[in-house]
């Protein structure tokens, strides 16, 4: 996999959250390491795929999707719990 900024090899696979434009993208050691100084290592959601299968870098992914789906989830909940209390 290749590094979504220039063509070195991908180490590091960043997962975004909407509303950007692409969720996950892999990047290079020197890229991971400008994102990390730019946005802080503690904002970052990503995960090291130097040496994984295909299947263990999409395991990784489901995983993640499925824990920000249920994140949302719960959060509409809250929402609509809140909602109807006022509501009354």
């Amino acid at each position: 996999m290749k590094c979504a900024e220039c063509d070195q090899k991908a180490k590091w696979l960043i997962i975004d959250e909407p509303p950007y434009e692409q969720l996950f993208f892999p990047l290079c050691e020197d890229h991971f390491q400008e994102l990390c100084h730019m946005e802080g290592e503690m904002n970052l959601d990503f995960e090291y795929i130097e040496g994984l299968s295909l299947d263990r870098v999409v395991q990784i992914i489901n995983e993640k999707w499925l824990y920000m789906n249920k994140k949302y989830r719960n959060l509409l909940n809250q929402y609509d719990k809140l909602k109807k209390e006022l509501d009354k």
